[in-house]
């Protein structure tokens, strides 16, 4: 009797959408191997964010899912990925006349009660609370180490330090990475490469200024609520699982996709940055995803469309960073940005507010009506009033801004970061 499953009674089974979104992308023989059957049964193994492999079964007259990964609600992304991949690829399976021992001992293994479950779930947060408090007190020696450092450099001098060699800059960044400071060293390492730049002082100063708040606000971490401690991990390089974010209470609404760039981070991996803007919630949200070797993005996106969709974002006394859930086609084509600052005193009012609520932000956007763009020695951005803002030197799109704009004020979307302007996207 054939058993060939019907995806849509499995995937009912997801524990909620984000983990049957993030299956599609694994279920591909990049990510698959060992894969078999035996009636009624389905296994194989599947490739994790490192080097590893999980391994995955199924029994699919009962449609129970086991696996090996650490992920407690089951399905998980990964057995999902596995039978998503059977059904649409049922011949790429090697058929066997056993089946393998670990495959029968996983699937009939009892579910634990109700107890049992909340029992594992405690047991799961005292260790989590463990290795929190075990990477705060490693981050925490790193502060020390850190400071001193910085204390060292000022003492020397910005000129001097900016002829160190690499192998300078090196020393801090691999101790820093002892430290579980790996943000903070990828701070660094940019003032290195950097260095011959003319605006490299400000640029210095401006990093080491953010560097020492952050460790000074570290070693006071109990006088900041949870938010503003969120802050303080993720700069320091600690990273937030999504399925801890999807767990933030989502905002449904229509999101104006204001921008989209690319950044090559290494030769195989590409990073995609994409700014979207709540019609109704008047709130910014910057999705961040990551393409291994060239695999397919999660989700496409067209520049100045709306999608509609729940956002849930990452903890954080300013949020910014969040994840998309529930995405719906684009909408129509929009001929102009939404409604955004009139000037630049009010788009500058808001950065103190938010300022205050997350004091180690580094970038803050924004959308500005009526702005012209002045090609002196040094470019601006001028707003009605005639109030000046520098334009990024990074920005390579200069004449092509001039060119659109025609002597005539446009709707701007960029980026603040304290020191300059970095257009992305611009409207007529």
């Amino acid at each position: 009797m054939s058993l060939l499953p019907v995806w849509e009674e499995i995937e009912k089974l997801s524990p909620d959408p984000a983990t049957l979104e993030r299956c599609y992308r694994l279920a591909s023989k990049r990510y698959l191997k060992d894969i078999g059957f035996c009636e009624p049964f389905i296994w194989g193994k599947i490739k994790t964010s490192g080097a590893s492999f999980y391994q995955v079964c199924w029994q699919l007259d009962t449609l129970i899912s086991a696996s090996n990964s650490p992920i407690y609600t089951k399905p998980d992304k990964y057995a999902l990925a596995l039978a998503f991949y059977y059904c649409k690829n049922t011949i790429a399976f090697t058929h066997f006349e056993e089946v393998p021992p670990w495959v029968i001992t996983y699937v009939s293994k009892k579910p634990l009660s109700e107890a049992e479950s909340s029992e594992k779930e405690e047991e799961n947060q005292r260790l989590r609370e463990k290795n929190q408090l075990k990477r705060q007190s490693e981050m925490l020696q790193g502060c020390l180490v850190l400071t001193l450092w910085i204390e060292d450099c000022l003492r020397m001098g910005l000129a001097r330090l900016r002829e160190q060699p690499f192998s300078y800059w090196e020393a801090i960044v691999s101790r820093l990475n002892d430290f579980k400071l790996n943000g903070i060293a990828s701070r660094l390492l940019p003032l290195f490469y950097h260095r011959n730049e003319e605006d490299w002082i400000q640029l210095s100063i401006k990093q080491f200024g953010e560097i020492i708040l952050f460790c000074e606000a570290f070693q006071k971490w109990d006088d900041f609520n949870p938010d503003n401690q969120q802050d303080l991990l993720i700069y320091g390089g600690a990273t937030i699982k999504k399925e801890v974010v999807i767990n933030e209470p989502p905002i449904p609404d229509e999101w104006f996709v204001c921008s989209i760039s690319y950044e090559e981070l290494s030769i195989d991996l590409n990073a995609r940055f994409v700014w979207l803007f709540g019609i109704s919630s008047n709130r910014f949200a910057q999705l961040i995803s990551y393409s291994w070797r060239g695999e397919k993005w999660e989700n496409h996106f067209n520049l100045q469309t709306k999608i509609k969709g729940n956002i849930h974002y990452y903890p954080s006394g300013f949020p910014q960073r969040a994840v998309l859930q529930s995405m719906e086609e684009n909408l129509p084509l929009s001929i102009s940005f939404p409604k955004g600052y009139e000037d630049w005193n009010t788009f500058f009012d808001s950065y103190r507010i938010a300022c205050k609520q997350n004091f180690l932000l580094e970038e803050f956007p924004g959308i500005l009506q009526n702005i012209n763009v002045i090609p002196e020695e040094i470019w601006y951005l001028q707003d009605k009033n005639g109030s000046k803002v520098e334009l990024s030197p990074l920005y390579k799109e200069k004449w092509e801004l001039i060119a659109l704009s025609q002597n005539k004020p446009i709707s701007i979307f960029g980026i603040w970061n304290g020191l300059y302007f970095m257009p992305k996207s611009y409207s007529q």
